[in-house]
């Protein structure tokens, strides 16, 4: 018996890698475009946490089953507005000026 003691304790650990991986990779993400027409450059916020939107020439939103919270505030202050589907926009926007991605 004491010697599956670490057998198991092994399977445990790489069950609970596993785990945290596929959570840290199943986390949306945003990318938003400095020009008009979802062009380049783009900047993509994926880590989790708040970030400030940078560019406002349009943005793809990518739901990946955790959702993020989108702020009218930097910062992420005040009331985040979740979001839970793909969405697109390509034309310029002043809506939202942070982004909170939950992981």
């Amino acid at each position: 018996m004491a010697r599956a003691l670490p057998h198991v304790m092994a399977t445990f650990l790489v069950v609970l890698l596993v785990v945290a991986f596929a959570t840290t990779a199943s986390a949306s993400y945003l990318t938003v475009y400095e020009g008009p027409g979802c062009q380049q450059p783009a900047e993509k916020y994926y880590e989790c946490g708040c970030h400030n939107i940078e560019y406002y020439g349009g943005y793809e939103y990518y739901y990946e089953g955790e959702p993020a919270f989108f702020y009218k505030y930097e910062d992420c202050e005040g009331h985040g507005h979740p979001y839970y589907e793909h969405q697109k926009y390509c034309y310029k926007f002043d809506k939202w000026k942070s982004i909170y991605i939950k992981c």
